[in-house]
């Protein structure tokens, strides 16, 4: 290390300051165990060249190892002003994100990284799950809605877009007091999967009360049907019985 030091002090090109300071920076991290003075070293390397993916990343992986998120979320920032890749500029903004939401606890600027990334890729299915959790968080249903809206037209797959539409239907329901638009959400999901029992019962109780008694009959007899719980069962058999009767 006295001699890297020394080697330093008398090289003449950016470039060879550069190696020194990345060799340098090894040294402190992986033989000294120092990453403090590693993390000190790769700054220089930055201010020399602001584009030098290799510090970016190396004090990316340091910053979060000594959990310093200031400094970590200040990185990912300048990653994403260095480097003209779409792929790693959404990296970087889900980092931030991802930072804000469980180590700050910070829902809004969450949100906006998240929305970073859809200023980048207005397509990408994670940000815009991410942000219907977050709004819903932060008590902003009708943006989550939206959010949870545009990801399931683009999912493929059947049992996410179940979820999605039951998720919905619960925001509408407990949330937005649209029990006609919640039912509608309910009815896409067991559509997709007849047998998918949180959408049945949700079904139901706006049925029941609604006071439609032959389509509450109906979603009883396929809650009966699909339970595999006897007991479950028998009380929706029960509950079938005495709407008949009443």
């Amino acid at each position: 290390m006295e001699v890297l030091e020394t080697e330093l002090d008398v090289v003449q090109t950016e470039r060879e300051r550069i190696a020194i300071l990345v060799w340098m920076a090894s040294m402190w991290e992986e033989e000294f165990l120092k990453p403090e003075r590693a993390a000190q070293r790769l700054e220089q390397v930055v201010d020399i060249a602001s584009h030098h993916v290799g510090a970016l990343n190396g004090l990316e992986r340091l910053y979060r190892a000594m959990k310093k998120w200031g400094q970590l979320i200040d990185t990912y920032e300048r990653h994403v002003q260095a480097t003209p890749d779409r792929g790693e500029k959404i990296r970087c903004y889900k980092a931030i994100g991802e930072v804000h939401q469980k180590e700050l606890d910070d829902v809004d600027r969450a949100i906006d990284s998240y929305l970073n990334v859809l200023s980048v890729e207005e397509h990408d299915q994670e940000a815009l799950d991410v942000l219907s959790r977050l709004y819903t968080k932060r008590g902003d249903h009708s943006s989550a809605l939206d959010m949870m809206g545009q990801l399931i037209r683009l999912v493929g797959d059947p049992a996410r877009q179940v979820d999605l539409a039951y998720r919905m239907g619960q925001v509408l329901d407990n949330e937005l007091g649209d029990r006609g638009g919640a039912l509608e959400q309910y009815r896409k999901a067991t559509d997709l999967e007849p047998a998918h029992l949180p959408s049945l019962e949700a079904m139901r109780k706006i049925q029941l009360d609604s006071g439609e008694w032959l389509a509450a009959a109906k979603t009883l007899e396929q809650e009966a049907r699909f339970s595999e719980n006897p007991r479950v069962k028998a009380q929706r058999l029960v509950e079938l019985g005495r709407l008949y009767d009443n």
